[in-house]
């Protein structure tokens, strides 16, 4: 059990050093930091709703005498507010392409290491899931440094200004006569 927390609690640390960096930096590098920690506290939160799930699947009590549970709810409620907190920081275009590239690779990697899981494809399958998981990196990479995720409105001709007070007179009416 010793070993199942331990990847966990390291991730936690990583983020928490994240977290406290993030606060001496100007808010786009702070935004970065953050998604750098919310994908990472993401990944470890998947790891740990694993590990949850299977010790419930045994015994339904057996889950509340376990620390498992209690580190569960204690990184789920840090995954939101650091994520919160980044989108905050910045806004979209800093944050996300950190956070959706880690929480994957972070969860996958705990999954790995704390389960023993394998990954059972040959090497061409593995080298095309790698191949995938570049380009998707590169996508978002893209995205993010487009101004398209900036929430900024595309360029366009300004609209002619509206101003307050009586309407001008229009064509065929009495004042125009």
């Amino acid at each position: 059990m010793l070993w199942a927390l331990g990847q966990p609690a390291a991730a936690v640390g990583l983020i928490g050093l994240c977290a406290v960096l993030a606060g001496r930096f100007p808010a786009s590098r702070r935004a970065l930091l953050l998604g750098v920690g919310g994908g990472m506290a993401a990944g470890a939160t998947d790891a740990l709703i694993k590990s949850v799930s299977v010790l419930a699947a045994g015994h339904l009590l057996a889950v509340f005498a376990d620390a498992r549970l209690y580190l569960l709810m204690v990184v789920g409620l840090l995954t939101y507010t650091i994520q919160q907190n980044g989108y905050r920081a910045a806004g979209l275009a800093a944050f996300l392409p950190a956070f959706a590239v880690l929480e994957p690779v972070s969860g996958s990697l705990l999954g790995l290491v704390t389960y023993h899981e394998r990954l059972n494809d040959g090497p061409g399958r593995i080298v095309v899931e790698l191949a995938a998981c570049a380009a998707a990196a590169w996508g978002i990479a893209r995205l993010a440094g487009s101004g398209l995720a900036s929430g900024a409105p595309p360029a366009t001709e300004p609209a002619t200004p509206v101003l307050p007070g009586p309407a001008p007179p229009q064509a065929g009416s009495p004042a125009t006569q």
